[in-house]
Parts: structure tokens; sequence; C-alpha cells
């Protein structure tokens, strides 16, 4: 009976290591647009996966929402490119050097929104 046991146990724990694997790479990043202007082809609501390649053209903007973290960013034009090499030339004391980097908002510093006061 002990061979039975170890078969079935083995069994089980394959499983939940293939679960676990599943569960891993299924679990993708995904860029919602909540806001775009001047950025032809995207419209507000359109999803895009995270290694999606922007083109922004001159004066272009996009506000984006990366689920499932909620994290917003700002992308701005000209530019090409992925989100995440946006943000990796937005930051830094480079920054500077790229033209649509010049926004206070663009990469992830997007502006504080409201906040609630005490109300009485």
């Amino acid at each position: 009976m002990v061979p039975t046991t170890i078969s079935r146990g083995f069994r089980g724990a394959a499983v939940v290591a293939g679960l676990l694997v599943a569960s891993a790479t299924t679990a993708r990043a995904e860029l919602v647009v909540s806001t775009a202007t001047k950025a032809p082809g995207i419209a507000v609501g359109a999803k895009f996966a995270d290694d999606h390649v922007f083109d922004l053209p001159t004066d272009a903007e996009l506000r984006l929402l990366r689920t499932p973290t909620g994290a917003q960013f700002e992308m701005r034009g000209p530019f090409k490119g992925t989100l995440e090499k946006f943000t990796k030339d937005c930051t830094g004391w480079v920054a500077f050097s790229h033209a649509y980097c010049k926004s206070k908002s663009a990469g992830d510093q997007l502006p504080v929104g409201g906040t609630r006061g005490v109300q009485k």
C-alpha cells in the first residue's frame, strides 16, 4: 500500500505545481486607455498588452491604467516604444534630453487628484 500512497501524493503535488505554473503565466498586466489626445487609432477604453509598442506622433498624449495593479501612467509623443521603455527614458538624469519627457506628468508622475476633507 505504500507505493499507492506515494504515487497519489506525487500526483497531487504535480497537479498543484501545474496550477501554479499556469496561474503565473496567465497573470499578465494589461494597459487600458483612460484618455487619448491626438493619438490616431487609439480610443478611450482600448486594451493593450503590457509589451505593446506605441507609435505616438508629436503632441499626442495617452493616459494609461495598468491592471490589475491600478498604476497610472502618461505617455507623450513623439515616441515609439513600450510603456516600460518610456518610463525608463523619463526617469533619471537623462530624462531632460527627451522631448516627450518635458511634461511634469510624463511617466508615472501623474498629478495628484483631489482629496476629501473632514465633513461637519
